[in-house]
């Protein structure tokens, strides 16, 4: 067995052992089924197991089976929008108003019709006063992340020291050495 199909075989011991959500999960298994089985039906064992001495094709079915049903899906932007609205108890006006975005924009990705920039996101997120927890999740709904830019740096400060105000957060952006970022330009 080679080096990478043993990286596989351990990711998926540690992800069965110890419950990993991970998006791999199905490539891993196709790759096992390719590479790891003798003309036995038998799935050879490389982790200090004697020879012959393995999972069966029923077992290991059954572990990609447990698998698939544990993990979580990610909701799409626009169902986790609906979600927070409805746990926060606000609209999508109070939503415009408060992130300085039009009702029109806030509607459109509440209603999956497009999907939001990075910022407007956070934008929203201030406005819907979201632990940063729940900020990476909206964020990651859209692919995006927070990173080690000075622009997302002082974001996480807001947040850290509950600055509600969207308005704020740019004044904070303004005032920093690199004047004019904003969370309404890229």
């Amino acid at each position: 067995m080679c080096n990478e199909e043993h990286r596989l075989l351990e990711s998926n011991i540690y992800i069965i052992k110890y419950g990993v959500d991970n998006d791999d999960v199905n490539k891993y298994l196709k790759t096992l089924y390719r590479y790891l089985w003798t003309d036995d039906n038998v799935f050879v064992s490389t982790l200090g197991h004697a020879p012959g001495k393995g999972l069966s094709l029923g077992e290991l079915k059954r572990m990609e089976s447990s698998l698939s049903r544990s993990k979580k899906s990610m909701p799409t932007l626009s169902q986790y929008l609906n979600e927070l609205m409805y746990e926060k108890e606000m609209t999508q006006s109070s939503i415009a108003k408060r992130s300085g975005l039009t009702y029109n924009y806030v509607n459109n990705l509440v209603n999956g019709v497009s999907k939001g920039t990075k910022y407007k996101l956070i934008a929203i997120a201030i406005a819907m006063r979201l632990s940063l927890e729940e900020t990476a999740k909206l964020l990651d709904t859209c692919g995006y992340k927070l990173n080690d830019s000075l622009k997302d740096k002082i974001i996480i400060v807001s947040f850290n020291e509950d600055v509600w105000d969207v308005s704020k957060v740019e004044d904070a952006l303004n005032r920093v050495h690199n004047a004019g970022m904003s969370l309404f330009k890229a």
